[in-house]
Parts: structure tokens; sequence; C-alpha cells
């Protein structure tokens, strides 16, 4: 026979000589304790089985308070749902009338108004055409007196820009050098500038002269310009061009 926390039982040693008195005592505990235990277990079961039923008729109980509270709930909603509808159907014809009552005021005055901008229209037009029309008259003639002057202008103009183009000349041309000193070349005028360039394979120098300085290669002339042999060397062309 073993020791255990929940039984607490008389333990027979190996040496004692047998004797059923400690095995008896042993039943006995036993049997005490079982007792106990069913006695505890009913008294749970009964507690327990109590304990359902309380919660039973309690659980019955909200659900009947829960189902009636439902039902007013549900009673008031419809009846406040109702009120609410009535309310509405009877805003909705109110604005709808107050809304054909002020579109008719609306489109009432939009006639009146269209009427008086259409005739104001009316006269606003014939008044601008008739100063359109007199602007008209007097831009034309503005414009005339003004194209008139204009072109005598313009005539004037151009009768000064001939005769300034025609007192400039030029000549452009070339000559073949043959190492003469003071060769004359001869443009038909007597020019105020004169510009010479060399075009050959060994030389590309150029030069200018202009009336009133002094230049050590071009002399002016009545008809021209004359060209010191630097500038008239043989084997060599040499482009010019004289303005005045």
């Amino acid at each position: 026979m073993q020791q255990t926390s929940k039984y607490k039982l008389n333990l027979i040693e190996t040496s004692d000589r047998f004797s059923p008195d400690p095995l008896n005592e042993n039943a006995e505990k036993l049997e005490t304790q079982l007792a106990a235990e069913t006695q505890a277990r009913t008294a749970a079961d009964t507690a327990e089985a109590r304990a359902r039923a309380d919660a039973d008729a309690a659980e019955a109980k909200v659900r009947a308070d829960a189902d009636t509270a439902e039902t007013n709930a549900r009673k008031s909603a419809v009846a406040a749902e109702a009120k609410t509808r009535a309310d509405a159907i009877a805003a909705e014809a109110k604005a709808r009338a107050d809304a054909d009552a002020a579109e008719t005021k609306a489109r009432t005055d939009a006639i009146t108004a269209e009427a008086k901008a259409r005739t104001d229209a009316i006269a606003a037009e014939a008044k601008a055409r008739a100063d359109a029309d007199t602007a008209e008259t007097s831009a034309r003639k503005s414009a005339d007196t003004t194209e008139t002057n204009a072109r005598k202008a313009a005539d004037t103009a151009l009768d000064t820009r001939v005769k300034a183009l025609e007192a400039h000349k030029a000549a452009w041309g070339s000559y073949g050098g043959n190492d003469k000193d003071n060769r004359a070349i001869n443009v038909g005028f007597a020019p105020g500038v004169v510009l010479i360039c060399a075009v050959s394979t060994h030389d590309s120098s150029t030069i200018m002269a202009v009336t009133g300085t002094t230049s050590a290669y071009i002399t002016f002339t009545s008809t021209g310009f004359q060209v010191k042999s630097t500038y008239n060397s043989s084997n060599a062309r040499f482009m010019y061009l004289a303005m005045c």
C-alpha cells in the first residue's frame, strides 16, 4: 500500500508480521473519503441544477423583456416614420407650390426684361449705325486728306532719294599688272573711296584709300585713280572697287 497526498493510508513495513488491522483501517479511510466525495458531488450537482434553473429563468425574463422592448420600439419607430413621411409629403407639396410660383414670376420678369432689352438694343443699334455712318464719312474725308498729303510727301521723299542715289556712283572691275608706276585706271568719275585687292597665288593683299587722306599706293584723279607699281606687278591680277 502506497502513501498519497489525498489518501493518508497506514504503511505496512516489510518487517512487520502480517496483520489485517492496518488494511482494515485503510479500507475504512477509503470508504469515508469516497462517501465524502459522493456527498460533495451530490451537493455540487444540486447547486449546479439550481443555478442552471435560475439562469434559465433569468434568461427567459430577459428575453421576454427584450421582446417587449423591441415591440414597443418598433411601434414607436413605425409611428415616427409615418409622421416623418407625412411631414415630408407636406413640405414637398409646399416646396413645389412655392417653386411653381417663383418660376412663374421669374418667367414673367424675364419676358418683361427681354422685351425691354430688345427695345433698348434696337434703339442703341439705330443710334450706333447713325453714329457709325457719320464717323465713317468723317474718317473717309480725313483718310482722303491724309492719303493726298502722304502721296505728296512720298513723292518728295522719292525725289530726294533719287537725287541722293544719283549723287553716289560705284564702279568695280579688275586689271592685270604690268609693273608700271602711276598706272591710270579710268572709272568715269572722281571716286571718293578706292579698294584694291590682289588676287594671285602668291599675293592676296588689300589696300584702301579715301579721298582727303594720303596714300602711298593710290592717287585720286578726276576720272578714276592711279596705282603705284606695288599694286601693278606683272603676272598678277587686281580687283578694284571705286565709289563716290
